[in-house]
């Protein structure tokens, strides 16, 4: 992938890594995946400050 002569060779591992996370949220975002959702945590109310669903 990198030739040792490139002045990205020593990146390479974060290169190849943020491209992986990349695809992964990618996918995320068009599947409707969500990452950080859980049933215990309070929904956001457009409702104004001080108001829980």
């Amino acid at each position: 992938m990198f030739n040792k002569n490139s002045s990205l060779y020593p990146l390479r591992w974060m290169i190849l890594i943020g491209s992986i996370v990349l695809v992964l949220l990618a996918y995320a975002n068009y599947s409707g995946w969500r990452f950080f959702a859980s049933n215990s945590q309070e929904s956001w109310s457009a409702s104004g400050p001080g108001q829980h669903k």
